[in-house]
């Protein structure tokens, strides 16, 4: 009598410690903390430099710099030569809660490879691969993301901080 009490509770922690370690809860527990700290910065107003890497856009790994004001893009521009994005590619060009946003809907889609990695001081994903299926090409998409400057520093001689 004792022994299907004794399997039923071994197997009942076993599933527990199962669900406890799906792949997605670290990267979840990873995402709350980050977005919470990033948001506790208060950051409204700054600029960064974004790379988008997929095979989907046509100006795959050409570094741009976004301006984001107010918590949304205002300016985006190639760095090599100032000139401004066209506009048939700004939507590929994610703002910093955006890609929170595209890295929560990547758990919550249970995408096949999902890779952060959040800059050590301000939080924000400074590198971002989302896979939804290994199998295919063209729906991979990466984001590095480096030189964050917030606004309120002086302009001229503002301090970077690098990703």
């Amino acid at each position: 009598m004792r022994a299907p009490v004794v399997l039923t509770l071994g197997a009942a922690l076993i599933l527990a410690g199962c669900s406890l370690l799906e792949p997605g809860s670290a990267l979840q527990d990873d995402l709350t903390a980050r977005r919470g700290a990033w948001e506790s910065l208060g950051y409204t107003d700054f600029a960064y430099t974004m790379a988008v890497r997929c095979v989907c856009t046509g100006i795959v790994d050409v570094p741009t710099r976004v301006t984001v004001t107010n918590s949304g893009s205002s300016a985006l521009a190639f760095v090599s030569s100032g000139d401004p994005v066209p506009a048939e590619y700004h939507s590929w060009y994610l703002t910093i809660d955006q890609l929170f946003d595209a890295i929560q809907q990547a758990i919550d889609d249970k995408a096949e490879l999902i890779s952060v990695v959040y800059h050590p001081d301000l939080h924000y994903p400074s590198s971002v691969v989302i896979d939804y299926s290994l199998i295919q090409v063209v729906e991979e998409v990466g984001y590095e993301i480096s030189d964050l400057v917030p606004a309120g520093s002086p302009s001229s001689t503002m301090e970077r901080v690098h990703g």
